[in-house]
């Protein structure tokens, strides 16, 4: 979801959350989108979020993580 618009930028559905759902989602989240640089991706501590992959993916793209406060999505 955007936090400027409330848009719904990319979704993926499967019958349980895995990392490659996630990844999915952020992969159709950014074809739909230009993003700057400036992008920071909060996400919940769930293993989706903080394993390798996604990690990986969101360096190969040059995004932010953010994983501190939770249920703050404005850290």
């Amino acid at each position: 979801m955007d936090l400027h618009d409330k848009s719904l930028v990319g979704w993926s559905m499967g019958e349980r959350q895995s990392t490659d759902l996630v990844v999915a989602a952020l992969v159709m989240g950014l074809g739909r989108r230009e993003p700057s640089e400036q992008l920071l991706h909060h996400a919940d501590h769930g293993c989706q979020y903080t394993s390798i992959e996604f990690s990986n993916r969101l360096a190969d793209w040059g995004l932010r993580a953010s994983y501190r406060s939770v249920g703050d999505c404005f850290d």
